[in-house]
């Protein structure tokens, strides 16, 4: 399968490649592990996309979710290249993202939030809990690099064989989600909500 799906996407894409990675830091430790393969430097802007699969949501609710958060920075080739005009046109845009999954919720997850935070140096007003729910944006390569130097030194939770109830809240992974946008603020720039 993964031989068949490989061929699948050099059809598509001549220079991908498919990577098998545990769960270790659900989908923002699989980008970090993804991202040491990557020479950051080489391009402008990031797309961070997934499935949006989860134990503890509902298909639907997932398939919901992926679809709305995308549509938002690429639900279709005009809109792609909108998003891609704003980041060209505006230096000061430092992410883009899906307006309806804006999100101000701390949950469980305020330890490895300030934690985080106080490792990437976010002081001030841009503590402030303001991010986008479900990790899917487009987002400054500037940023990504500062972003992966921190995320390569932590050891993510292992999802693997773990109740539902792990998966839902507090892990590395939900702060770091909340912990995005405050980086962007930091380094200068704004998050643009579509």
């Amino acid at each position: 399968l993964a031989f068949e799906l490989q061929e699948e996407l050099r059809a598509i894409c001549p220079g991908a490649f498919l990577m098998l990675s545990n769960d270790l830091g659900r989908d923002i430790g699989g980008f970090t592990r993804l991202l040491e393969h990557v020479d950051i430097a080489r391009y402008d802007v990031f797309a961070f996309m997934h499935s949006k699969k989860s134990p503890h949501i509902a298909a639907e609710t997932g398939e919901y979710w992926r679809r709305s958060l995308l549509s938002a920075i690429a639900g279709s080739p005009e809109t792609a290249r909108e998003c891609l005009r704003l980041f060209r046109a505006n230096p000061r845009v430092g992410m883009v993202g899906a307006k309806e999954w804006r999100s101000h919720d701390m949950g469980k997850n305020i330890d490895q939030y300030e934690r985080l935070l106080d490792i990437l140096g976010v002081r001030g007003a841009n503590r402030e809990v303001d991010y986008l729910s479900g990790f899917m944006f487009l987002m400054r390569a500037e940023i990504v690099a500062r972003l992966f130097e921190t995320l390569r030194k932590l050891e993510f939770e292992d999802g693997t064989d773990k109740d539902i109830e792990f998966h839902k809240d507090g892990q590395i992974a939900h702060g770091v989600e909340r912990a995005v946008p405050a980086l962007v603020r930091q380094m200068g720039y704004e998050v643009r909500w579509r």
